[in-house]
């Protein structure tokens, strides 16, 4: 069986998804910014995850790109992540997902090493 998801995203009209109605909605920034600033007083560090993108689904990484200026604003550090299921996709828009962030504001991520997270300038 197909994901939602990809049935939803690969549809040219998203309303009718497996013959149910779906109207897709759009949050409004107000819920999606309390719940970044709610997140953040537990954890300073948040993914931008390309996922999306290599499956075909979005054009831009997750979260939206006004959630990565708030988290700047408020001190956050960025990691780019491609939720890679396959070698191919390991390093999927980060070249490009780095840009993004640096329009958010961010001069550095965040990559995992032997040693801990150390950050990368931009």
């Amino acid at each position: 069986a197909q994901r939602f998801e990809e049935t939803f995203y690969q549809k040219k009209n998203p309303s009718e998804v497996n013959g149910a109605t779906v109207e897709p909605k759009k949050e409004p920034q107000g819920i999606t910014e309390e719940a970044m600033r709610e997140t953040f007083k537990y954890c300073k560090r948040f993914e931008v995850n390309t996922g999306g993108i290599s499956r075909g689904w979005r054009k831009t990484p997750y979260p939206a790109f006004h959630l990565m200026e708030l988290l700047q604003k408020l001190g956050g550090e960025i990691v780019i992540n491609s939720d890679s299921h396959h070698p191919d996709n390991l390093d999927f828009f980060f070249n490009e997902s780095a840009e993004i962030i640096k329009k958010a504001g961010f001069t550095s991520y965040s990559v995992l090493t032997p040693n801990g997270f150390e950050k990368i300038k931009l």
